[in-house]
Protein backbone atom coordinates (compact mmCIF):
# COMPACT_ATOMS: atom_id res chain seq x y z
CA UNK A 1 0.00 0.00 0.00
CA UNK A 2 2.76 2.16 0.68
CA UNK A 3 3.98 1.53 -2.79
CA UNK A 4 0.87 2.71 -4.52
CA UNK A 5 0.78 6.27 -2.32
CA UNK A 6 4.52 6.89 -3.20
CA UNK A 7 3.77 6.07 -7.18
CA UNK A 8 0.73 8.46 -6.48
CA UNK A 9 2.14 11.30 -5.44
CA UNK A 10 5.49 11.09 -7.70
CA UNK A 11 2.78 11.17 -10.59
CA UNK A 12 1.46 14.14 -9.09
CA UNK A 13 4.40 16.02 -9.22
CA UNK A 14 4.79 15.24 -12.98
CA UNK A 15 1.66 17.02 -14.14
CA UNK A 16 1.09 19.66 -16.73
CA UNK A 17 -0.86 22.13 -14.50
CA UNK A 18 -2.39 24.62 -17.21
CA UNK A 19 -5.05 22.49 -18.56
CA UNK A 20 -8.84 22.34 -16.51
CA UNK A 21 -11.86 21.47 -16.54
CA UNK A 22 -15.51 23.21 -15.65
CA UNK A 23 -14.65 26.43 -17.56
CA UNK A 24 -17.70 28.07 -19.12
CA UNK A 25 -18.21 31.61 -21.34
CA UNK A 26 -17.89 34.83 -19.47
CA UNK A 27 -16.29 37.86 -18.55
CA UNK A 28 -14.45 39.78 -15.96
CA UNK A 29 -15.26 43.40 -14.29
CA UNK A 30 -11.92 45.23 -14.26
CA UNK A 31 -11.24 47.89 -11.42
CA UNK A 32 -11.63 50.33 -14.49
CA UNK A 33 -15.23 48.71 -15.43
CA UNK A 34 -13.70 47.05 -18.68
CA UNK A 35 -14.98 44.01 -19.41
CA UNK A 36 -12.41 41.19 -20.78
CA UNK A 37 -14.17 38.15 -22.47
CA UNK A 38 -12.87 34.48 -21.54
CA UNK A 39 -13.74 31.46 -19.87
CA UNK A 40 -14.16 30.83 -15.90
CA UNK A 41 -13.69 28.34 -14.16
CA UNK A 42 -17.05 27.10 -12.16
CA UNK A 43 -16.34 26.44 -8.82
CA UNK A 44 -17.78 25.03 -5.63
CA UNK A 45 -19.95 28.05 -3.68
CA UNK A 46 -17.51 28.53 -1.21
CA UNK A 47 -14.61 28.54 -3.29
CA UNK A 48 -16.65 31.17 -5.72
CA UNK A 49 -16.70 33.56 -3.38
CA UNK A 50 -12.50 33.85 -2.64
CA UNK A 51 -11.15 33.52 -5.96
CA UNK A 52 -11.70 33.65 -10.05
CA UNK A 53 -10.11 31.97 -12.50
CA UNK A 54 -9.76 33.12 -15.82
CA UNK A 55 -8.61 32.78 -19.30
CA UNK A 56 -9.22 34.45 -22.32
CA UNK A 57 -9.06 30.84 -24.28
CA UNK A 58 -8.62 27.74 -23.74
CA UNK A 59 -4.67 27.64 -24.75
CA UNK A 60 -3.86 30.66 -22.45
CA UNK A 61 -2.65 30.32 -18.60
CA UNK A 62 -5.32 30.38 -16.12
CA UNK A 63 -5.45 34.03 -13.89
CA UNK A 64 -6.74 33.97 -10.16
CA UNK A 65 -8.38 36.87 -9.40
CA UNK A 66 -9.19 38.18 -5.41
CA UNK A 67 -12.03 40.16 -4.69
CA UNK A 68 -10.30 43.31 -4.25
CA UNK A 69 -8.26 42.57 -7.84
CA UNK A 70 -12.00 42.73 -9.99
CA UNK A 71 -15.39 44.42 -9.46
CA UNK A 72 -16.97 41.32 -10.33
CA UNK A 73 -16.92 38.16 -12.73
CA UNK A 74 -20.32 37.26 -15.36
CA UNK A 75 -21.03 33.47 -16.47
CA UNK A 76 -22.86 34.06 -20.07
CA UNK A 77 -24.34 30.63 -20.47
CA UNK A 78 -26.63 30.94 -17.08
CA UNK A 79 -26.89 34.56 -16.19
CA UNK A 80 -24.83 34.05 -13.04
CA UNK A 81 -23.14 37.24 -11.67
CA UNK A 82 -20.40 37.89 -8.58
CA UNK A 83 -19.83 41.00 -7.74
CA UNK A 84 -16.42 42.57 -5.36
CA UNK A 85 -18.24 43.48 -2.09
CA UNK A 86 -17.04 44.66 1.67
CA UNK A 87 -19.29 42.35 3.96
CA UNK A 88 -19.82 43.93 7.82
CA UNK A 89 -16.46 42.03 8.97
CA UNK A 90 -15.10 44.17 6.92
CA UNK A 91 -13.50 41.69 4.18
CA UNK A 92 -13.93 41.31 0.64
CA UNK A 93 -15.38 38.66 -1.24
CA UNK A 94 -17.08 38.06 -4.22
CA UNK A 95 -20.93 38.28 -3.46
CA UNK A 96 -23.32 36.27 -5.62
CA UNK A 97 -25.82 38.93 -7.22
CA UNK A 98 -29.02 37.53 -7.07
CA UNK A 99 -31.76 40.63 -7.48
CA UNK A 100 -31.12 44.44 -8.70
CA UNK A 101 -33.59 46.51 -7.94
CA UNK A 102 -35.03 49.33 -5.39
CA UNK A 103 -33.21 47.07 -2.94
CA UNK A 104 -30.15 44.70 -3.80
CA UNK A 105 -29.96 41.24 -2.93
CA UNK A 106 -26.59 39.24 -2.45
CA UNK A 107 -25.99 35.64 -0.96
CA UNK A 108 -22.84 34.32 0.18
CA UNK A 109 -22.05 31.01 2.16
CA UNK A 110 -19.02 30.27 4.61
CA UNK A 111 -18.48 27.37 6.81
CA UNK A 112 -22.02 25.95 5.21
CA UNK A 113 -23.54 28.47 6.68
CA UNK A 114 -26.25 31.05 4.23
CA UNK A 115 -25.93 34.35 4.60
CA UNK A 116 -28.41 37.06 2.69
CA UNK A 117 -27.70 40.37 2.11
CA UNK A 118 -29.94 43.35 1.49
CA UNK A 119 -28.60 46.75 0.43
CA UNK A 120 -30.84 49.64 0.56
CA UNK A 121 -30.26 53.02 -1.93
CA UNK A 122 -28.12 54.29 0.81
CA UNK A 123 -25.37 51.42 0.48
CA UNK A 124 -26.46 49.95 3.85
CA UNK A 125 -26.05 45.65 4.52
CA UNK A 126 -28.38 44.38 6.41
CA UNK A 127 -27.92 40.42 6.95
CA UNK A 128 -29.94 37.85 7.38
CA UNK A 129 -29.21 34.58 8.37
CA UNK A 130 -30.78 31.80 9.87
CA UNK A 131 -29.57 30.09 12.91
CA UNK A 132 -29.10 26.34 13.35
CA UNK A 133 -32.40 25.61 16.41
CA UNK A 134 -31.26 24.69 19.70
CA UNK A 135 -32.16 21.71 21.79
CA UNK A 136 -33.45 23.00 25.36
CA UNK A 137 -34.33 21.07 28.02
CA UNK A 138 -37.56 21.52 30.10
CA UNK A 139 -37.38 22.77 33.48
CA UNK A 140 -39.92 20.62 34.78
CA UNK A 141 -40.29 17.46 32.47
CA UNK A 142 -36.41 17.35 32.30
CA UNK A 143 -37.27 16.34 28.30
CA UNK A 144 -35.34 17.78 25.24
CA UNK A 145 -37.41 20.13 22.62
CA UNK A 146 -36.46 22.10 19.89
CA UNK A 147 -36.49 25.60 20.19
CA UNK A 148 -36.45 27.28 16.31
CA UNK A 149 -34.28 30.36 16.05
CA UNK A 150 -36.25 33.46 15.26
CA UNK A 151 -33.75 36.18 15.05
CA UNK A 152 -33.92 35.93 10.83
CA UNK A 153 -37.55 36.91 10.99
CA UNK A 154 -37.07 40.07 13.15
CA UNK A 155 -34.34 41.36 11.13
CA UNK A 156 -36.62 40.41 7.47
CA UNK A 157 -39.32 42.61 9.58
CA UNK A 158 -37.38 45.42 10.64
CA UNK A 159 -36.07 45.67 6.58
CA UNK A 160 -39.57 45.38 5.72
CA UNK A 161 -41.66 47.59 8.00
CA UNK A 162 -43.06 49.43 5.05
CA UNK A 163 -45.22 47.17 3.80
CA UNK A 164 -47.51 45.35 6.17
CA UNK A 165 -48.55 42.61 3.64
CA UNK A 166 -45.89 40.93 3.83
CA UNK A 167 -45.34 40.79 8.04
CA UNK A 168 -47.63 37.81 8.25
CA UNK A 169 -45.85 36.16 5.53
CA UNK A 170 -42.27 36.94 7.30
CA UNK A 171 -43.73 35.43 10.24
CA UNK A 172 -45.22 32.23 8.68
CA UNK A 173 -41.83 31.80 7.14
CA UNK A 174 -39.96 28.19 8.44
CA UNK A 175 -36.82 28.73 6.99
CA UNK A 176 -35.05 30.54 3.98
CA UNK A 177 -32.84 29.93 0.69
CA UNK A 178 -32.67 31.47 -2.27
CA UNK A 179 -35.66 31.11 -3.97
CA UNK A 180 -37.32 32.43 -0.52
CA UNK A 181 -35.45 35.21 -0.41
CA UNK A 182 -35.66 36.17 -3.67
CA UNK A 183 -39.41 35.99 -3.97
CA UNK A 184 -39.47 37.92 -0.42
CA UNK A 185 -37.26 41.03 -2.30
CA UNK A 186 -39.47 41.08 -5.19
CA UNK A 187 -42.36 41.43 -3.35
CA UNK A 188 -40.55 44.21 -1.06
CA UNK A 189 -40.28 46.06 -4.58
CA UNK A 190 -42.88 46.19 -5.76
CA UNK A 191 -44.81 47.19 -2.55
CA UNK A 192 -42.29 50.30 -2.83
CA UNK A 193 -42.52 50.81 -6.68
CA UNK A 194 -45.74 52.40 -8.92
CA UNK A 195 -47.49 49.59 -10.19
CA UNK A 196 -47.01 51.22 -13.71
CA UNK A 197 -42.97 50.34 -13.41
CA UNK A 198 -42.12 48.12 -15.77
CA UNK A 199 -38.82 47.15 -14.81
CA UNK A 200 -38.91 46.69 -11.71
CA UNK A 201 -36.06 44.22 -10.82
CA UNK A 202 -33.62 42.04 -12.80
CA UNK A 203 -33.47 38.79 -11.80
CA UNK A 204 -29.34 36.86 -12.26
CA UNK A 205 -29.33 33.42 -12.80
CA UNK A 206 -29.61 30.91 -10.07
CA UNK A 207 -29.81 27.46 -12.50
CA UNK A 208 -26.54 25.82 -10.87
CA UNK A 209 -27.83 26.52 -6.98
CA UNK A 210 -28.02 23.27 -6.44
CA UNK A 211 -24.44 21.11 -6.98
CA UNK A 212 -24.04 19.73 -10.98
CA UNK A 213 -23.78 16.20 -11.01
CA UNK A 214 -21.36 14.81 -13.78
CA UNK A 215 -21.44 11.50 -15.62
CA UNK A 216 -19.00 9.53 -17.32
CA UNK A 217 -18.90 6.31 -19.19
CA UNK A 218 -16.17 4.46 -19.99
CA UNK A 219 -14.95 1.02 -22.16
CA UNK A 220 -11.78 -1.04 -21.33
CA UNK A 221 -10.36 -4.08 -22.26
CA UNK A 222 -7.82 -5.95 -20.17
CA UNK A 223 -6.17 -9.05 -18.77
CA UNK A 224 -7.15 -11.08 -15.35
CA UNK A 225 -4.01 -13.13 -13.77
CA UNK A 226 -6.57 -15.45 -11.33
CA UNK A 227 -5.55 -18.02 -8.43
CA UNK A 228 -8.47 -19.84 -7.34
CA UNK A 229 -9.05 -21.77 -4.57
CA UNK A 230 -12.01 -23.54 -2.82
CA UNK A 231 -12.59 -25.18 0.03
CA UNK A 232 -14.06 -28.53 -0.83
CA UNK A 233 -10.78 -29.55 -2.74
CA UNK A 234 -8.65 -29.48 -0.11
CA UNK A 235 -11.11 -32.01 2.30
CA UNK A 236 -11.80 -34.37 -0.45
CA UNK A 237 -8.64 -34.14 -2.92
CA UNK A 238 -6.11 -33.51 -0.91
CA UNK A 239 -4.82 -31.15 -4.61
CA UNK A 240 -2.70 -27.97 -4.50
CA UNK A 241 -4.29 -25.05 -3.21
CA UNK A 242 -3.93 -22.88 -5.87
CA UNK A 243 -5.13 -22.81 -9.62
CA UNK A 244 -3.94 -20.17 -12.04
CA UNK A 245 -4.94 -18.65 -14.94
CA UNK A 246 -4.69 -15.92 -17.29
CA UNK A 247 -7.34 -14.30 -18.98
CA UNK A 248 -8.61 -11.45 -21.01
CA UNK A 249 -11.51 -9.18 -19.89
CA UNK A 250 -13.59 -6.50 -20.89
CA UNK A 251 -16.20 -4.10 -19.29
CA UNK A 252 -18.16 -0.64 -18.60
CA UNK A 253 -17.64 1.74 -15.93
CA UNK A 254 -20.10 4.81 -15.07
CA UNK A 255 -18.55 7.56 -13.09
CA UNK A 256 -20.57 10.31 -10.54
CA UNK A 257 -19.03 13.51 -9.24
CA UNK A 258 -20.04 16.50 -8.21
CA UNK A 259 -17.64 19.27 -9.99
CA UNK A 260 -18.70 22.37 -7.73
CA UNK A 261 -19.10 20.28 -4.72
CA UNK A 262 -15.65 17.80 -4.56
CA UNK A 263 -13.96 18.15 -8.19
CA UNK A 264 -11.51 15.30 -7.48
CA UNK A 265 -13.93 12.95 -5.90
CA UNK A 266 -16.09 10.17 -8.21
CA UNK A 267 -18.20 7.39 -7.37
CA UNK A 268 -17.55 4.52 -10.20
CA UNK A 269 -19.57 1.46 -10.95
CA UNK A 270 -17.99 -0.47 -12.82
CA UNK A 271 -19.38 -4.20 -14.89
CA UNK A 272 -16.63 -6.62 -16.44
CA UNK A 273 -16.97 -9.63 -18.04
CA UNK A 274 -14.23 -12.76 -18.13
CA UNK A 275 -13.53 -16.40 -17.86
CA UNK A 276 -11.39 -18.67 -15.81
CA UNK A 277 -10.22 -21.56 -16.05
CA UNK A 278 -7.59 -23.78 -14.30
CA UNK A 279 -5.59 -27.31 -13.83
CA UNK A 280 -3.96 -29.27 -11.11
CA UNK A 281 -2.29 -32.60 -11.24
CA UNK A 282 -1.75 -34.58 -7.52
CA UNK A 283 0.75 -38.49 -7.68
CA UNK A 284 0.68 -40.71 -4.88
CA UNK A 285 2.93 -43.43 -5.17
CA UNK A 286 2.64 -45.38 -1.94
CA UNK A 287 0.86 -47.74 -0.75
CA UNK A 288 -0.19 -47.87 -4.64
CA UNK A 289 -0.09 -45.26 -7.82
CA UNK A 290 -2.44 -42.66 -8.12
CA UNK A 291 -2.91 -39.95 -9.96
CA UNK A 292 -5.54 -37.62 -10.13
CA UNK A 293 -5.64 -34.66 -12.65
CA UNK A 294 -8.56 -31.99 -11.76
CA UNK A 295 -9.48 -29.61 -14.51
CA UNK A 296 -12.52 -26.39 -14.78
CA UNK A 297 -13.59 -23.38 -16.49
CA UNK A 298 -16.22 -20.61 -15.45
CA UNK A 299 -17.69 -17.80 -16.90
CA UNK A 300 -16.98 -14.28 -14.71
CA UNK A 301 -19.34 -11.47 -14.10
CA UNK A 302 -17.92 -8.62 -11.78
CA UNK A 303 -19.32 -6.11 -10.22
CA UNK A 304 -17.17 -2.97 -8.32
CA UNK A 305 -18.61 -0.25 -6.81
CA UNK A 306 -15.38 2.34 -5.15
CA UNK A 307 -14.85 5.95 -4.69
CA UNK A 308 -11.92 7.64 -7.29
CA UNK A 309 -9.77 10.19 -6.78
CA UNK A 310 -8.22 12.19 -9.91
CA UNK A 311 -6.18 14.71 -9.43
CA UNK A 312 -7.40 17.32 -11.47
CA UNK A 313 -4.92 18.98 -13.37
CA UNK A 314 -2.78 18.58 -16.28
CA UNK A 315 -3.26 16.09 -19.46
CA UNK A 316 -1.79 13.14 -17.38
CA UNK A 317 -3.60 12.89 -14.21
CA UNK A 318 -3.02 10.01 -11.96
CA UNK A 319 -6.01 8.00 -10.10
CA UNK A 320 -6.05 5.79 -7.08
CA UNK A 321 -9.59 4.33 -5.86
CA UNK A 322 -10.70 1.73 -3.80
CA UNK A 323 -13.96 -0.19 -3.46
CA UNK A 324 -16.11 -3.42 -2.90
CA UNK A 325 -16.56 -6.01 -5.76
CA UNK A 326 -18.91 -9.22 -6.09
CA UNK A 327 -17.41 -11.78 -8.14
CA UNK A 328 -20.30 -14.04 -9.68
CA UNK A 329 -19.27 -17.59 -11.01
CA UNK A 330 -21.44 -18.80 -13.76
CA UNK A 331 -21.49 -22.07 -15.77
CA UNK A 332 -19.03 -23.90 -14.07
CA UNK A 333 -18.19 -26.92 -15.04
CA UNK A 334 -14.91 -29.06 -14.12
CA UNK A 335 -13.72 -32.54 -15.04
CA UNK A 336 -11.75 -35.17 -12.05
CA UNK A 337 -9.98 -37.62 -13.60
CA UNK A 338 -8.43 -40.12 -11.19
CA UNK A 339 -5.64 -43.08 -12.11
CA UNK A 340 -5.01 -45.97 -9.88
CA UNK A 341 -2.90 -48.62 -11.47
CA UNK A 342 -4.61 -49.51 -14.18
CA UNK A 343 -7.63 -48.35 -13.68
CA UNK A 344 -9.00 -45.26 -14.77
CA UNK A 345 -12.12 -42.97 -14.24
CA UNK A 346 -12.89 -39.34 -15.21
CA UNK A 347 -16.23 -37.68 -12.95
CA UNK A 348 -18.00 -34.90 -14.13
CA UNK A 349 -19.02 -31.64 -12.31
CA UNK A 350 -18.49 -33.65 -9.15
CA UNK A 351 -16.61 -30.49 -7.35
CA UNK A 352 -17.43 -27.01 -8.02
CA UNK A 353 -17.37 -23.81 -5.56
CA UNK A 354 -19.57 -23.68 -1.93
CA UNK A 355 -21.32 -20.48 -3.03
CA UNK A 356 -21.41 -18.68 -6.44
CA UNK A 357 -20.97 -14.68 -5.36
CA UNK A 358 -17.55 -14.30 -3.85
CA UNK A 359 -16.94 -10.81 -1.68
CA UNK A 360 -14.13 -8.67 -2.14
CA UNK A 361 -12.37 -5.42 -1.11
CA UNK A 362 -10.31 -3.80 -4.52
CA UNK A 363 -7.59 -1.00 -4.79
CA UNK A 364 -6.31 -0.07 -8.21
CA UNK A 365 -4.11 2.79 -8.98
CA UNK A 366 -3.07 4.06 -12.75
CA UNK A 367 -2.81 6.95 -15.10
CA UNK A 368 -6.06 9.19 -17.48
CA UNK A 369 -4.12 10.90 -20.94
CA UNK A 370 -6.70 13.59 -21.82
CA UNK A 371 -7.37 13.64 -25.27
CA UNK A 372 -9.79 16.22 -25.31
CA UNK A 373 -11.95 18.09 -23.27
CA UNK A 374 -13.71 15.18 -20.50
CA UNK A 375 -12.32 12.36 -23.01
CA UNK A 376 -9.61 10.23 -21.60
CA UNK A 377 -7.36 6.97 -22.58
CA UNK A 378 -6.68 5.53 -19.15
CA UNK A 379 -4.35 2.57 -17.90
CA UNK A 380 -5.61 0.73 -14.97
CA UNK A 381 -3.25 -1.82 -12.64
CA UNK A 382 -5.38 -3.15 -9.46
CA UNK A 383 -5.82 -6.07 -7.12
CA UNK A 384 -8.48 -7.71 -5.54
CA UNK A 385 -9.02 -11.42 -3.12
CA UNK A 386 -12.66 -12.09 -2.66
CA UNK A 387 -13.56 -14.65 -0.44
CA UNK A 388 -16.73 -17.10 0.86
CA UNK A 389 -17.13 -19.40 3.12
CA UNK A 390 -13.67 -20.84 2.47
CA UNK A 391 -13.30 -19.71 -1.03
CA UNK A 392 -10.88 -17.72 -2.27
CA UNK A 393 -10.26 -16.09 -5.27
CA UNK A 394 -7.23 -13.80 -5.97
CA UNK A 395 -6.61 -11.49 -9.00
CA UNK A 396 -3.99 -9.21 -10.52
CA UNK A 397 -5.81 -6.84 -13.44
CA UNK A 398 -4.44 -4.46 -15.97
CA UNK A 399 -6.97 -2.26 -17.82
CA UNK A 400 -6.82 -0.63 -21.14
CA UNK A 401 -10.39 1.85 -21.70
CA UNK A 402 -11.40 4.99 -23.46
CA UNK A 403 -13.65 7.85 -21.35
CA UNK A 404 -15.93 9.39 -23.02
Amino acid sequence: MKILFFIFIILSLMQNTDAQESFYPGYIITTENDTILGSIEFKNIESSANVCNFRKSAHEEITSYKPEEIKGYYFKETNKYYISHKIKENRVVFLEYLLQGIVQLYYYQSGGQDYFFIENQEGELTTVTKKPDEMVRNPNTGQLARKENNQYKNVLIQTFHGCHTMMNDIVKMTTIDKSIMVDLVKKYINCKSASEDKDKYVEFGTKYNNPEFKFTFSLYTGVRYQSFNFSEKKEVWSLQDNMNSFYPQIGVDIGLSMPRVLKPVSIQLAVAYSKITGTNESWFILPFRNYRKYTFKSNLIIGNLGIRYTYPKGKIRPIIEFGVCNTYILDYSSEMYNEQDNRSETLKNNLRPYLDVLFSMYGSFGIDFKVRKNSFIFLRSGYDKSWRKGDELSTMQAKLGYTF
